[in-house]
């Protein structure tokens, strides 16, 4: 995953050699369970959603990427 970020800030410094990174360029982020995310299993804390993987990203997880901020992981809710 680390990877995939630097690799990510690179493409982005190389687009916009002109302009600047946001601000929050590559900073690891954890999510909560309950925002969809792409790369993850979304469950809420449920047995119901258990191997759930949605087919997008919540709105504010779709920023963050947008920001060039890496997700890292989902955090749990407690059940």
């Amino acid at each position: 995953m680390a990877r995939q970020a630097d690799s990510r800030i690179s493409e982005a410094r190389a687009q916009s050699e002109t302009e600047s990174l946001p601000s929050l360029c590559g900073i690891p982020v954890a999510v909560k369970d309950n925002m969809c995310t792409v790369d993850f299993p979304t469950t809420c804390s449920s047995k119901i959603l258990a191997g759930f993987r949605p087919p997008y990203d919540a709105d504010v997880v779709e920023r963050l990427r947008l920001s060039l901020i890496h997700i890292s992981e989902h955090t749990r809710l407690l059940s």
